[in-house]
């Protein structure tokens, strides 16, 4: 698999168009012509490519539409991480400081 490509501006402009175009649609309607000229035995007639190398693209294809597919669900949606709770540890007193610091129980029992 070829690792994820880095978009540019200029790709993200036509993706937008993507979305308010015609070019989603013809996008399908391309690789519905390429399943009709494979299924007929005249991939050659259809484009210069290899089989395997169709073959690499449709695999290709077939990735990034199903991670598309994948962030599109709502339990996939970007959120904002939570702060993360504190920790409260409880530890015993060192009794070497309990005349100077004495616990909250025997300063309320002192007379």
């Amino acid at each position: 698999m070829n690792p994820k490509p880095q978009h540019t501006s200029a790709a993200l402009a036509t993706l937008s168009t993507l979305y308010t175009g015609d070019v989603l649609p013809e996008a399908l309607n391309l690789i519905d012509a390429l399943h009709s000229a494979v299924s007929e035995g005249e991939l050659a007639r259809f484009t210069s490519l290899t089989s395997d190398e169709v073959k690499a693209a449709l695999e290709e294809l077939i990735y990034v539409a199903q991670e598309t597919l994948k962030e599109l669900q709502p339990s996939c949606a970007p959120t904002r991480k939570a702060a993360p709770k504190p920790i409260l540890k409880l530890v015993q007193p060192d009794p070497t400081h309990a005349e100077t610091h004495p616990s909250p129980s025997r300063r309320l029992h002192r007379s």
